[in-house]
């Protein structure tokens, strides 16, 4: 009877660390959804904003075709400026990937270890 009580009582321990792995889950699925929702609207508001850019310009005297080449020439320099930026921080995360954290710093754990260990104690707490 005790084994069949402890049993149950396993089984709803792991069915509540499911349950908050779900939640947990969730909430980031919703994190990202809403990063991406952010990034369609600021990419809206950039292009209202060359749009107002260009209306001003040739409003106060600039010829439609200068104008047209001035945020052409705009935007081409934002996305080389961030393209170089991607690429760095890439070029940084594979050689994260390749060295590890050891070239960083000698004293630290490997973090799969640290990341099995909490696992394996959140899962099984002792009695």
């Amino acid at each position: 009877m005790l084994g069949k009580l402890l049993g149950l009582a396993t089984v709803g321990g792991t069915l509540a660390s499911v349950g908050v792995m779900h939640r947990l889950l969730l909430s980031m699925v919703n994190i990202i959804i809403m990063a991406i929702a952010g990034a369609f609207m600021a990419c809206a508001l950039l292009a209202s904003m060359f749009y107002t850019a260009y209306f001003c310009l040739v409003r106060y005297g600039v010829p439609s075709y200068d104008a047209g080449f001035m945020l052409s020439a705009t935007a081409l320099l934002i996305t080389s400026v961030l393209t170089v930026i991607i690429l760095w921080k890439l070029r940084q995360l594979r050689d994260l990937s390749r060295y590890g954290l050891h070239k960083d710093g000698e004293g630290l754990p490997d973090i799969g270890k640290v990341a099995i260990a909490f696992l394996e104690g959140f899962l099984n707490p002792k009695k």
